[in-house]
């Protein structure tokens, strides 16, 4: 299938940058997230929410940022996902995860930079 093929030439992508409206990510589109860089190397992954400021965007999906992070542990150099709130217990999953780790952005919301 098309999709098969679109995701074997990306088998050596080390870096990808991703925008979307915060409002339409779900579940589904990080389930294709996922699946299109499933064979990727990632040294750098950089997820950016775009959209309306006036209101809260949702917070980052744990079980994705877990799954993801365990798949691309062994290359990732660094991890950016800003305007998408991650929990605190996603940051310790990133942190423990992905040992070579050398650059870290994230958003997160302010109760949890205080429990730290």
């Amino acid at each position: 299938s098309s999709f098969c093929a679109q995701s074997q030439s990306l088998r050596f992508l080390r870096s990808v940058t991703l925008a979307f409206p915060v409002s339409s990510v779900g579940s589904s589109w990080l389930t294709d997230v996922e699946s299109l860089l499933f064979d990727s190397p990632l040294r750098r992954f950089h997820l950016y929410g775009s959209g309306d400021r006036r209101y809260a965007p949702p917070a980052l999906d744990a079980a994705f940022v877990q799954s993801f992070v365990q798949r691309h542990a062994e290359h990732l150099k660094r991890f950016a996902v800003l305007r998408l709130p991650i929990s605190l217990s996603s940051l310790v999953e990133v942190i423990r995860t992905i040992v070579g780790l050398e650059q870290l952005f994230v958003s997160m919301w302010r109760r949890d930079i205080v429990s730290i």
